[in-house]
């Protein structure tokens, strides 16, 4: 498997999780990549901050639940 290309607008969004303080909101059509964004964001950028906290909002259950599977067995 070949490693993944991130978007200039993916790569925004992890440079905001890891040097910015405040909020972000990702506005994006279907498909874009939003989910698999916040996922990598979450488990891999956002632990070079320690202590930090994030809430993850899915605005229907379909989501929901694709979050809850691609989060399970990791301390969030």
């Amino acid at each position: 498997m070949s490693a993944r290309t991130w978007s200039a607008q993916q790569l925004a969004i992890f440079n905001f999780i890891v040097n910015a303080l405040g909020h972000l909101v990702v506005i994006a059509r279907a498909g874009c990549g939003k989910t698999t964004t916040i996922v990598e964001a979450v488990l891999r950028w956002l632990g070079v901050n320690p202590g930090r906290r994030v809430t993850v909002c899915a605005f229907n259950k379909k989501i929901e639940q694709e979050l809850v599977t691609r989060f399970v067995g990791h301390p969030v």
